[in-house]
């Protein structure tokens, strides 16, 4: 969206100056159409109020965009405080069914939770990398396709897919046979450039 706004507000701005050049060699003409005139400088004007317009909303964009910031936890100990904050907010479109309820310390591999609060919308992530014994692994396997709407690999693991709203979030898990670790992921809105985690993370 930046970019785009970006991109919009200097093409408009060129072509102001070009028709604004073309404009003056009319006015220095010494035979000029009035009404021609009239349309052109008609024209330049809309043109110009165009530009800045434009100009004023991408640097407002820019600004309310980068005011925002991400935050970002990794205090195990608030694991189930952070999926009751997630499954009770309304921005959030998915109801983190794939996330186990009750975790051991000592089996985490590793977790992390980042949010950003813009204003116009919010993104979120939150991931955990835990460790089973064989039999526990199969279970959860077992579990997580009963609740998965879609199954593909993923390098040398199993992805198996809870949610998935038009891109923007996803719900999805990462299974580790050689490890016996499952990787449990929500994403909302984060690009894969914008945070300091694995991209194997990130699943388009």
């Amino acid at each position: 969206m930046r970019i785009a706004l970006t991109v919009l507000a200097f093409l408009l701005i060129i072509v102001t100056l070009i028709f604004s050049l073309n404009l003056k060699k009319e006015l220095n003409k010494e035979k000029v159409s009035r009404e021609v005139l009239l349309k052109k400088v008609k024209v330049f004007n809309i043109l110009t109020i165009l530009a800045v317009s434009l100009s004023f909303a991408t640097i407002i964009y820019n600004y309310i965009d980068n005011a925002t910031f991400i935050s970002s936890n990794n205090d195990i100990e608030k694991y189930s405080s952070y999926l009751e904050q997630y499954r009770s907010n309304s921005d959030i479109h998915t109801e983190l069914k794939s996330f186990p309820e009750k975790i051991e310390a000592i089996d985490v591999v590793e977790f992390a939770e980042f949010n950003r609060t813009g204003v116009f919308d919010g993104s979120y992530f939150i991931y955990l990398v835990y460790r089973y014994n064989e039999k526990e692994y199969k279970g959860e396997l077992e579990r997580i396709k009963s609740l998965s709407i879609e199954e593909r690999k993923n390098e040398n693991e199993l992805v198996y897919i809870i949610s998935d709203d038009k891109n923007n979030t996803k719900e999805y898990v990462l299974f580790d046979e050689e490890n016996h670790t499952v990787s449990y992921v929500f994403n909302q809105l984060f690009e894969n450039d914008e945070l300091n985690v694995n991209k194997k993370y990130f699943i388009k």
